[in-house]
């Protein structure tokens, strides 16, 4: 009974780790395409 818990302990904390991660990147990448966006639309704007 222990060693069970212990590895569905073990899957769960893996598991919510990965989602946290995956979370992380999809964010940072959101965020990434929305800043590359802005300063091409800026950059498009400045030229004369």
């Amino acid at each position: 009974m222990t060693q069970v818990s212990t590895t569905t302990t073990l899957a769960f904390l893996g598991t919510a780790t990965f989602l946290g991660l995956v979370v992380h990147w999809s964010l940072a990448a959101v965020l990434a395409i929305l800043a590359c966006t802005t300063v091409a639309s800026l950059g498009v704007r400045t030229r004369p």
